[in-house]
This record gives C-alpha cells, sequence and structure tokens, in this order.
C-alpha cells in the first residue's frame, strides 16, 4: 500500500508460489483483505455472541458494519491504526476502481462524507436502544418530570445506571453506581445518544477518514447519496435472468448463446440463490461483487469458451482466466452434470488460482 500511495499508477497484485497474475489475482487480493477486516477476532466491529456456537461471536452487520464502541478514555492505538489503513483501503478501491467487499454502516459513510449525523441515526447502530430512548423522550415531553412512567412503572423500576447500554462504558463518573431517575432521565438520554453518535466511534471513523485523506480528498464523497456511495464501493447484487445473462455475456471458441450447454448454464446462473453468484463471481472474476450496472457492466465482459477435453468431457471440471475473466466450459451431456462438475469447481477454485 505505501507503494501505491506514492504512485497513481493501479495496484497489481501476484501472490507467490500460485499461478495467475494481473486483474485476477488484484480482485482477489481485495476480496482476502475485505475479509480479513470482518474476522471478529479484530474485535473492531460492533458484534454478538452466535446462536449456533455460544464459543464464538459474529458481527452485527443487520444495517452495515458499526466500530465497536469503546470508552473514550481507553487505549485503542492497534484499532487506530486498522481503521486508518481501512481508509487508504477504500482509497485505493475508489482510485482504481475496484470493489470491497465490506458492507459498511451508513452512518461510516456519511461520517467519511462529511454528511450530519443526527439523533434519529442511532437506529441504525442498536434499534432497541433507539426505540427505548424515543419512548423515554415521549415520557419527558408528556408526563410531571418529578414522576415519570414508561408502560405504566416508574422509570426507576426498570433498574438503568449511567452506564452505556450493552457497554461497560460509563456515561459519567462511577455511572454504574448512579440510578437512572426521573429527575436524571433527560440527562441519561442525552449521554446515551452523544456516546453512541459521537465519543465512542469518533476516534475510529477519524482514524478511518484521516487514513482515506491520504490519497483521496473525502470532501468530493458530498457529490454522492449514501446510497450512491454504497454502489461504489460495493457496487451491485441483483438476480440473475436467462435473458439478463444471454445479453451480458459473450461466446467463443466453440460457443454461442443458443448453444445447448450455454442455454443450460444460464438456466443455472439464474437459479442461484445471493450466496452462490458470490461465488460464482469469485470464482471467474476474483471478486464476490460486480460493479453498477451488473454483469453488463463487467470490463472485460464475462466470455464462455469451449473447453476441449482428450476423452470424455463429464470427467472434466470447469476451468478460469479470472485476469480475462474467462470461463472455460467442457461440452457436457447433461445439465444435472454441469451443475455438478460447476458447483465442484467453485468450491475447489475458492482463494487460489491452480484452476486458472
Amino acid at each position: 500500500m505505501k507503494a501505491s500511495q506514492a504512485s497513481q499508477k493501479k495496484l497489481e497484485v501476484s501472490f507467490y508460489d500460485e499461478v495467475g497474475t494481473g486483474l485476477g489475482p488484484t480482485l482477489e487480493f481485495y476480496t482476502i483483505v475485505s475479509k480479513e477486516f470482518q474476522s471478529p477476532d479484530l474485535g473492531i466491529w460492533m458484534d454478538e455472541l452466535d446462536p449456533k456456537d455460544s464459543s464464538k461471536r459474529r458481527l452485527l452487520a443487520t444495517h452495515g458494519l458499526i466500530p465497536l464502541p469503546k470508552n473514550p478514555n481507553q487505549n485503542i492505538s492497534v484499532e487506530l491504526e486498522l481503521f486508518h489503513f481501512l481508509g487508504r483501503f477504500m482509497a485505493r478501491a475508489l482510485i482504481d476502481k475496484r470493489l470491497i467487499d465490506i458492507p459498511l454502516s451508513p452512518i461510516v459513510l456519511m461520517f467519511l462524507s462529511g454528511s450530519p449525523i443526527e439523533s434519529h441515526h442511532l437506529s441504525l447502530i442498536n434499534p432497541d436502544v433507539h426505540r427505548l430512548l424515543k419512548k423515554f423522550k415521549k415520557a419527558l415531553r408528556e408526563q410531571d418530570r418529578t414522576n415519570i412512567l414508561i408502560d405504566n412503572a416508574p422509570i426507576e423500576d426498570f433498574d438503568l445506571t449511567f452506564n452505556l447500554p450493552g457497554y461497560s462504558i460509563d456515561l459519567v463518573e462511577d455511572g454504574s453506581n448512579l440510578v437512572v431517575t426521573s429527575e436524571n432521565l433527560e440527562e441519561y438520554v442525552s449521554l446515551v445518544y452523544d456516546f453512541f453518535l459521537n465519543r465512542c466511534l469518533s476516534r475510529q471513523l477519524e482514524a478511518l477518514k484521516a487514513g482515506f485523506s491520504t490519497l483521496v480528498d473525502p470532501s468530493h464523497l458530498k457529490l454522492f447519496s449514501i446510497s450512491e456511495l454504497n454502489g461504489l464501493f460495493l457496487g451491485e447484487d441483483a438476480a440473475w435472468t436467462v435473458d439478463m445473462l444471454s445479453r451480458s455475456t459473450h461466446c467463443d471458441h466453440g460457443y454461442t448463446p443458443s448453444s445447448l450447454v450455454v442455454q443450460q448454464l444460464f438456466e443455472i446462473l439464474s437459479s442461484y440463490s445471493p450466496s452462490e453468484r458470490r461465488s460464482f463471481l469469485k470464482f471467474v472474476t476474483g471478486s464476490p461483487r460486480l460493479p453498477i450496472g451488473g454483469l453488463s457492466a463487467l470490463e472485460p465482459p464475462l466470455t464462455i469458451v469451449r473447453k476441449t477435453t482428450p476423452e470424455n468431457p463429464d470427467f472434466y471440471l470447469p476451468s478460469v482466466m479470472t485476469c480475462t475473466n474467462y470461463l472455460k466450459l467442457p461440452h457436457y451431456t447433461s445439465k444435472d452434470i454441469l451443475a455438478q462438475q460447476l458447483s465442484q469447481a467453485i468450491a475447489n477454485g475458492q482463494n487460489a488460482f491452480h484452476l486458472s
């Protein structure tokens, strides 16, 4: 990254002891780094216990990834270095027109672009706390502030203290021993908003913005809406149809769009789930995502060519040239065999170029 920072030339990557250079490995590099940034072990994103395995944690990404709230007085120098690097990584991807596979919260993109973050945006961070605070604010407007009732129960019955909900972070000094009452409820509500939207996230987001700024002026992002920014970084993931696949792909070297095997391929691809589409794209292009415009915007276009085999084609797997988005497909004798062999090739080809 340091070398690419000093130059506006596109970053290109090759992997030691693996076949393949150019576009395919470079996209794979962005995909691998994106995956590593989403490891719960890093401890930089909001997460929760995995309901399938209570010994593990999984990231909370309902509305995109959000930095894990940290005590404003806590030393988080390692986390800040990671966010600074992530900012540079995002900027490099933007310059080179690459996609990253990190679904960031609109909150992160708003901060990066300088868009105002307001109290209602807490719903993007913690919907449950947001709903509770709205209920508290309504009670403060409509009730006697010496005896606040929430669902016909005194606020004191909630056993709340001046801690950030869900975290061991005091909102005031010795906040864990200060009970929320009718008299201090307004202060509590104000502090929860401030900590969630500002104090507990600002250092991480400032570091990300500083890293981004080393390559791209973040003020330029104001030209785009948050949904447009999301598209610039993540591309799009629309369902595929046979007709769309026919119009968006190119056939060559033994195949035409009307070839039976090609039509069967389109039928299989159009039935794929979102996760299966991601795996197929990663296998063929090196990236699990498509640019804005979908397959028709892929450069170079997805090209399907006939793979010659010395014997029965049913014994051979499809192979790819990720640098040119080539899918080399044997002339299988049935759709079922095609589906089976393609699935096997996709599974074998993840995170490597041995099938190139």
